[in-house]
């Protein structure tokens, strides 16, 4: 009986592994869009509910004689909620609609003839929730003595988007090159950002059927194994420590499965414009 808890253990902390490291390689991929501040209160969230999949698992497998469920129900309590995650596509629509009408507000400065710096400190008091903390952090850099081209190519990578990037090249070239022109610049990027938006957001509603084909999968695939292991179905796996390695590989299977099908649907991050430089 030792024997076949080591093994089904020893299976279910490989597939543990395996699928915390894709899903920490996922959250990390995000970080540059976070703030700071967002990061303990995610890593608390996932600990948490790791703490109460495994108080789960225990039950679960006392229940059902499946060791191999102390081990995957933590995982599939963080995992679970990430396969029926949305992805990025609307935030990015949102960061690029703010990046509209937050040019179009320097427009209205630049008209009246405010210099770069002072147009710029000007729009935090009316900057849009989604790239105010970032508006907030060149701000404070211009503040510590940073030169205005430094602060806005850190600007630049915090909001991480090509369109972003147009922007803020432009805001640089008119440190260097001061005079009128800023405004009908600024004026025919907000179009050229509207006109992004407008097709990104065509582009999420052409995404969001194989998005929901996937979730749906996710939540039948869930429920069965859940309602497998509750009615003795899998209890024949339950019986060996190779019937439980196998019943973790089958998991395994279905996981990686799931996250190929969520992959399919994915908002991929287009390629920067500017050179990315660590601020």
């Amino acid at each position: 009986m030792m024997t076949a808890v080591v093994a089904a253990l020893s299976t279910a902390a490989i597939l543990a592994g395996v699928l915390l490291v894709v899903l920490s390689s996922r959250v990390s991929s995000r970080r540059s869009r976070r703030s700071r501040s967002a990061l303990p209160e995610a890593r608390r969230k996932v600990l948490l509910l790791l703490g109460v999949g495994f108080v789960v698992g225990i039950f679960v497998a006392m229940f059902t004689g499946l060791v191999v469920a102390v081990l995957v129900t933590p995982v599939a309590f963080v995992g679970v909620p990430y396969l029926l995650g949305g992805g990025s596509g609307k935030y990015r629509i949102q960061r690029l609609e703010a990046l509209e009408s937050w040019t179009r507000t320097l427009t209205g400065l630049s008209v009246t003839g405010a210099t770069i710096e002072q147009a710029l400190s000007a729009s935090y008091a009316t900057a849009p929730k989604e790239i105010k903390t970032e508006l907030q952090h060149f701000l404070q850099r211009l503040d510590a003595g940073w030169s205005t081209s430094k602060a806005l190519s850190a600007f630049a990578n915090e909001l991480d988007d090509p369109t972003a990037d147009f922007i803020v090249a432009v805001l640089a070239m008119s440190t260097t090159m001061r005079g009128p022109g800023l405004a009908d610049a600024l004026e025919d990027l907000a179009g050229i950002v509207a006109q992004e938006a407008q097709t990104r957001r065509s582009i999420e509603a052409d995404r969001a059927k194989p998005r929901s084909t996937a979730r749906w999968v996710t939540i039948i695939v869930t429920s069965g194994l859940v309602c497998f292991a509750l009615t003795g179905y899998l209890s024949p796996y339950a019986e060996t420590a190779s019937g439980q390695a196998l019943l973790a590989v089958f998991i395994a299977c279905f996981v990686l499965l799931l996250l190929w099908m969520k992959s399919i649907a994915k908002d991929k991050a287009s390629p920067r414009i500017l050179e990315v430089t660590q601020s």
